[in-house]
């Protein structure tokens, strides 16, 4: 027996496409005579026409990954929210039901907390480094830096003319537009790096808005990834410069902290695949690290 039924929904973005929606259901039910409360997630993923498995964006990507079964039992204490079914409507979109989780934070993490992440960050990427084979399946994404650049090459003169938009000044530093035509002019440095080191399973989305942090018994923190859209083979490195990238742009990192985030980030992702069982060149963990920066760019 339900006793309530509420159903809230959101804007969503989904690979900053505007096509996905996002429902939040919740409710009571009659558990044997405890009334319990309940809540899950409805994830649509509309369609997008002429867009090929292996494309950086694939729209059905998340639903894939939930059907293969391949986010249901991810190494160390990072995970993926259950998903509870997934259901496909040809030609329109897939319905993706999943658990419905809060941050225990609030979303606003202690500086201190971003090790932390970051470590469990590395426990998910280093075990594909060691002991778990690399998936291969066909929807996963591959050189997504490299088809990206390619994709936005044609915008590249605009966002140049945006930098000198009034509303920056003051934002930017004065020789914006000279460092952002440095990092294009000599972005196959950063992407053949990138091609040379070692490949793992990577989420490629991880900002602070795709990371739920959980606490269990004993104070134990584990971290939830959503938003899988971009999932595929990157290099390692790739996955943690994401947090203080996003972070900063978006003004969830003050910039005042972030070099203490950045070497918060580091460290933790180093102490992550340590627990993975890697025991690699922590120098080419940092070409990943700052070339995927660059390339997130």
């Amino acid at each position: 027996v339900t006793y309530r039924i509420a159903v809230d929904s959101y804007n969503g973005v989904g690979g900053a496409m505007f096509d996905t929606f996002l429902y939040r259901f919740s409710g009571e039910a009659d558990d044997q005579g405890i009334r319990t409360a309940w809540s899950m997630i409805l994830k649509i993923l509309g369609e997008r026409e002429g867009e090929q498995p292996d494309d950086p964006k694939y729209w059905k990507r998340e639903a894939e990954l939930y059907r293969s079964g391949l986010l249901d039992d991810l190494p160390g204490d990072f995970f993926a929210p259950r998903c509870f079914g997934v259901e496909e409507f040809p030609d329109e979109s897939c319905w993706v039901w999943m658990e419905a989780l809060t941050d225990v934070f609030g979303g606003r993490w202690p500086v201190e907390h971003y090790r932390t992440v970051a470590r469990h960050i590395g426990q998910f990427n280093g075990a594909y480094l060691v002991n778990r084979p690399l998936p291969a399946q066909p929807w996963l994404s591959s050189g997504w830096f490299r088809k990206m650049a390619s994709a936005v090459e044609r915008e590249v003169p605009d966002l140049m003319n945006a930098l000198n938009a009034q509303q920056l000044k003051g934002l930017l530093p004065d020789d914006a537009i000279n460092q952002y035509s440095r990092i294009w002019a000599e972005r196959e440095l950063f992407l053949n790096a990138l091609d040379r080191l070692p490949q793992t399973f990577c989420h490629l989305d991880m900002f602070r808005r795709n990371l739920i942090v959980q606490q269990g018994a004993n104070n134990h923190y584990t971290t939830a990834g959503i938003d899988w859209a971009f999932t595929g083979t990157a290099a390692l490195g790739q996955d943690v410069a994401v947090p203080l990238l996003v972070g900063l742009m978006s003004a969830e990192v003050d910039v005042h902290a972030s070099r203490k985030v950045d070497a918060m980030l580091f460290e933790g992702y180093l102490e992550g695949l340590s627990d993975a069982g890697w025991r690699g060149d922590p120098q080419q963990v940092r070409l990943g690290y700052t070339a995927g920066g660059v390339a997130k760019l």
